[in-house]
């Protein structure tokens, strides 16, 4: 689906971090505001 990348993640900061794409960043914001996290 393209919504985490692992390796750009694992670059930046380490293992076990990811970096969420622009479709995951959508998915992640949308939730956010529907459940009333700021």
């Amino acid at each position: 689906m393209g919504i985490i990348d692992f390796e750009r993640g694992a670059k930046i900061a380490g293992s076990r971090f990811f970096v969420l794409t622009q479709k995951g960043a959508r998915l992640q914001r949308a939730l956010n505001l529907n459940l009333g996290f700021p």
